[in-house]
């Protein structure tokens, strides 16, 4: 569900580890049953900077009109342009995002 006119994270909440977010993520190879908090991690590095987040490795399942997705919390440190990656298993996606807080 990513956009393909680019990604664009505005009018996030602010506290003291930067801007928080929400992400959703797929595969073919989850099944929600057998993993409510599945093993995946998601890390982002700055384009243009050097600031980097990363996950602790778990995330849990959120449930919207698109399904039933994987759902992790990031915690971006500051405005700019980012490269997010999502891990699950031996798969992974990564993607570019501006965030204007």
């Amino acid at each position: 569900m990513i956009s393909r006119e680019g990604e664009l994270w505005t009018d996030l909440p602010h506290g003291p580890d930067g801007f928080s977010q929400k992400t959703f993520w797929w595969s073919a190879d989850w099944d929600p049953q057998t993993e409510p908090e599945p093993a995946i991690t998601v890390s982002g590095r700055k384009l243009d900077g050097s600031d980097q987040f990363a996950t602790s490795g778990r995330g849990t399942n959120a449930a919207a009109d698109f399904g039933v997705a994987m759902l992790v919390g990031v915690e971006v440190p500051s405005r700019g342009c980012w490269e997010v990656t999502g891990t699950y298993r031996s798969a992974s996606l990564t993607y570019t995002v501006w965030v204007e807080g």
